[in-house]
C-alpha cells in the first residue's frame, strides 16, 4: 500500500515536474525584464559643474548620492555618519580611477562636447550642515585634491541651501579644495557682528599648529572685547591649548603609521568660532590618523594601567565593529594626575576636559574610529559605540568663557 503510494506520488511529480521548470522559467524572465526596466528608467539629465573656472554643464550618467537633510553629529549623528562613509568611499574609488589614468580625470570623454559624469553627491538636498560636520567633510575633499591632483567639482552649487553654502564658506571650504585662492582674512563675521568664525587652518607640522594655538587665542580676545575672562580661565585657556595642539602633533600619526601615510598628507584640520552675546568659544580639531582606541594601548602610560584589563575583553558578535572603543576614548579623557600621579595623564584630552570643568558650562566631544564620549559639567562622561566608524579623530571643544569677578 504504501509502496504504491510512493510509486504515484512519483509519477505525479515527473508529469508536473516541466510545467513546475516552465512557471519558474517564465517567473525569472518576468522578474528580469522588471528589473530591467526599473534600471532603465533613469534618464541621464545635464547639471551644472564648477572647479573655480568657468561653469560647464555636464551630463550625468546614473543617480547621483542623496546627502541627509541634516549633516550634524549632535542632531543627526548615525545618519551623518552612514552618509560622510559614502562620500568617503566614492572619493577613494575616483582617486584609484584618477591614479590608474595616470592623473587624468576618468571620467571626462575627450571627443564628447559634454563632459560626463557617473553620479555625484546631490548637496542641494541639506538644509543644515554642523560646523564639525562640515570640517570632516572639506577634509575628505581636501585631502581628494591632495592625492589625486584633481580638483573636485562643484554640482549644480546654485541649488544648494543658503545654510549649506554660508557654513561651508565661512570655514573656507572652497579654499582648501582649491576652488579659489587662498585669502589672507582669517576670520568672517556675522551680519549681526556677535559671531566671529576662523577659517579653517590645515598643516601637517607643529609650526603650523602653533600659528592654529594663536589664531584661536586671538579669536577669544573678541569675546573679551565686551569683558575681560577670569584670571583662571584665561591662563587655563592658553595652557590647555597649548597641549591640545601637541596632543594632535604627538598621537595623530604615530611614527608606526609613517610608511602607509606620505609625510605631505599627514593632515589635521581645526577650525573655530566665537559667541560674543552668548561668551562662547567652540574649537574643533579633525585628523585622518591613527586613531585613539588604536593608539591607547601603546602609549607608556596605558601599558602601565593596562586600560584593555580595566575595561575589558572585546565580546564576539557586536552589530557595530567597535563595541568598546567609547570606553577607551573615555579611559583616554580620565581625570588625569589626580587619580594616576603621572604627570603624562595630565595633559592633552583631561586638560581640555578640566577647562570646561573650570568654565562650569561647556562640553568635550570626541568621536574616535568606532567610539564617542562626550563630557559636560553637568552629566560628566558618558559614551557609546558608532554604528559606523569616523575615519580618525575628531575634537569637538565648547567653553562658556566666565567674566572676571
Amino acid at each position: 500500500m504504501r509502496f504504491s503510494i510512493i510509486q504515484r506520488d512519483r509519477r505525479r511529480a515527473r508529469s508536473l515536474a516541466p510545467l513546475l521548470r516552465q512557471r519558474t522559467l517564465r517567473n525569472a524572465k518576468r522578474k528580469a525584464v522588471r528589473d530591467a526596466n526599473k534600471k532603465n528608467s533613469f534618464k541621464p539629465f545635464l547639471v551644472t559643474t564648477w572647479d573655480g573656472g568657468v561653469a560647464k554643464r555636464a551630463l550625468c550618467l546614473a543617480p547621483p548620492i542623496q546627502a541627509p537633510e541634516s549633516i550634524c553629529f549632535s542632531a543627526n549623528p548615525d545618519e551623518t555618519l552612514a552618509f560622510l562613509h559614502t562620500v568617503r568611499r566614492g572619493l577613494e574609488r575616483s582617486r584609484r580611477e584618477v591614479v590608474a589614468a595616470g592623473g587624468k580625470r576618468a571620467a571626462k570623454t575627450r571627443n564628447a562636447r559634454v563632459r560626463r559624469i557617473r553620479g555625484y553627491v546631490d548637496f542641494s538636498t541639506i538644509k543644515k550642515v554642523g560646523t564639525s560636520a562640515a570640517v570632516v567633510l572639506t577634509a575628505m575633499y581636501d585631502k581628494y585634491r591632495r592625492s589625486s591632483g584633481i580638483i573636485p567639482s562643484t554640482v549644480d552649487l546654485h541649488r544648494w541651501s543658503d545654510a549649506a553654502f554660508l557654513t561651508l564658506y565661512e570655514l573656507g571650504f572652497f579654499e582648501s579644495v582649491g576652488h579659489v585662492a587662498g585669502t589672507e582674512q582669517r576670520y568672517t563675521d556675522s551680519p549681526s557682528g556677535d559671531l566671529r568664525t576662523m577659517l579653517m587652518i590645515t598643516g601637517t607640522n607643529s609650526q603650523e599648529l602653533q600659528r592654529a594655538c594663536e589664531a584661536i587665542l586671538k579669536l577669544s580676545s573678541f569675546i573679551e572685547d565686551e569683558e575681560p575672562l577670569r584670571t583662571d580661565v584665561h591662563l587655563a585657556l592658553n595652557s590647555a591649548l597649548g597641549e591640545a595642539m601637541s596632543n594632535v602633533a604627538a598621537h595623530a600619526y604615530p611614527e608606526s603609521s609613517e610608511e602607509s601615510e606620505p609625510a605631505s598628507l599627514r593632515l589635521w584640520w581645526i577650525s573655530a568660532s566665537a559667541d560674543r552675546r552668548r561668551r562662547m568659544l567652540s574649537v574643533v580639531i579633525y585628523d585622518q590618523g591613527a586613531s585613539i582606541p588604536a593608539t591607547l594601548p601603546y602609549r607608556s602610560w596605558a601599558r602601565t594601567l593596562n586600560p584593555a584589563r580595566a575595561i575589558g575583553t572585546v565580546a564576539g558578535g557586536s552589530e557595530v565593529p567597535h563595541p568598546h572603543d567609547g570606553d577607551y576614548i573615555e579611559f583616554a579623557m580620565g581625570e588625569g594626575n589626580t587619580q594616576t600621579g603621572k604627570p603624562e595623564r595630565g595633559r592633552g584630552l583631561p586638560q581640555m576636559r578640566e577647562l570646561v570643568k573650570i568654565c562650569g558650562d561647556g562640553s568635550l566631544t570626541i568621536l574616535s574610529r568606532g567610539g564617542l564620549c562626550c563630557y559636560r559639567p553637568s552629566k560628566n562622561l558618558s559614551s557609546r559605540p558608532l554604528p559606523v566608524p569616523i575615519d580618525g579623530t575628531l575634537i569637538e571643544w565648547e567653553m562658556h568663557l566666565p567674566r572676571a569677578a
